[in-house]
């Protein structure tokens, strides 16, 4: 399959991948505005960059486990999906994966994951609830920027290096651990987060950067 090869086929409703593909290109099926069903068959082990961008139709992803990458913006602006499942051989969720699927609500993380790329979900408007493995070692910018209805995130003892922004504007969120391998609460990291109320510090933490808490109008009580 080349790039681009399905891109732009509108009246495109489902896609069935024969035994023998590997790799579905970057591109491949991109815009498939109508494709509501996706079955990956038995030997692909990559998806390319953005393959199912704006693929607004798209309701349910399972990604099966002898996938081994999914790329950068693979289903971006897939506004009506909402529910995913990442098979056991992925290590690396890669940037803007999941960008403005702001239906999205329910996604099951493997465990072999150790790093979740910038802007994985950002502005995934729907998405309550997410279960960080551990093992995630590496969380990347904005990565859950502006998820407004996000209510709690535990954050764990694995990781060790986050990127700026990572809860900003997320509004409902009010219930956070974090765990004790972090040393920097980065830039802005839960800037905006008007319903958090409470926050601990653990004690590794040596480094609380600009704005990380900056406009928290409900925080009363914090730990050092």
């Amino acid at each position: 399959l080349g790039r681009f090869v399905f891109s732009g086929c509108s009246s495109l409703k489902s896609v069935t991948i024969g035994n023998g593909i590997l790799i579905i290109p970057n591109s491949a099926f991109s815009n498939c505005s109508s494709l509501i069903a996706i079955d990956f068959g038995n030997s692909v082990t990559e998806i390319g960059n953005w393959a199912f961008e704006e693929c607004g139709a798209l309701k349910t992803v399972a990604i099966p486990d002898q996938v081994t990458k999914l790329g950068e913006s693979a289903f971006e602006g897939c506004i009506l999906l909402e529910t995913v499942k990442i098979g056991a051989g992925i290590t690396v969720i890669e940037v803007s994966v999941f960008e403005g699927c702001t239906a999205l609500h329910d996604i099951e993380l493997s465990g072999g994951i150790t790093k979740i790329g910038a802007e994985a979900f950002y502005g995934c408007t729907s998405l309550e609830t997410i279960k960080i493995p551990n093992g995630v070692t590496t969380i990347g910018n904005s990565a859950f920027y502006g998820c407004k209805a996000l209510k709690s995130i535990i954050l764990p003892d694995s990781l060790n290096s986050v990127g700026s922004s990572l809860f900003s504007r997320c509004v409902a969120l009010k219930d956070v651990t974090i765990g004790n391998g972090l040393e920097i609460i980065e830039d802005s990291m839960f800037n905006g987060c008007i319903a958090l109320e409470t926050i601990e510090i653990p004690n590794g933490v040596t480094t609380i950067g600009n704005s990380a808490f900056h406009g928290c109008t409900s925080l009363v009580s914090v730990s050092l």
